[in-house]
């Protein structure tokens, strides 16, 4: 039985049924899987534990730690969930600029945020 992982992206106009990929082997099944919202990423989630033995979700890096708690506590924590940028700050706002999907933070929010980074990059420059 091959190992089966899951990939979610959150897009604003996914539509799963349409939006999913499947990359497989012998040993290894990876479903790609494009998302509107945590909630239709448990529903994927349940559909794929239930039908493919799954063993493993990662989600995109826009997620926060309270959707991957959200997911792990839907799927009864039988399924490892991991976000590898998910990290957020109090308040839930991305701790990075590219740590939400584009269409999750305002654009004035995103252009603050980058003129911040740069400003950070600029100082850490000066320090060399």
């Amino acid at each position: 039985m091959p190992f089966t992982t899951i990939f979610i992206a959150h897009v604003p106009d996914a539509d799963p049924e349409r939006d999913t990929a499947l990359l497989e082997t012998d040993l290894y099944k990876l479903f790609s899987v494009l998302v509107r919202d945590t909630d239709q990423a448990i529903e994927v989630c349940r559909r794929l534990v239930a039908e493919e033995a799954l063993d493993s979700v990662v989600l995109c890096p826009g997620n926060t730690h309270a959707d991957v708690a959200r997911i792990t506590a839907a799927l009864d924590g039988a399924v490892s969930v991991s976000s590898p940028g998910g990290t957020t700050r109090v308040g839930g706002s991305p701790a990075r600029p590219w740590s939400a999907p584009a269409g999750s933070v305002p654009a004035p929010a995103r252009k603050k945020r980058r003129e911040a980074a740069v400003g950070r990059s600029r100082a850490a420059a000066s320090l060399e």
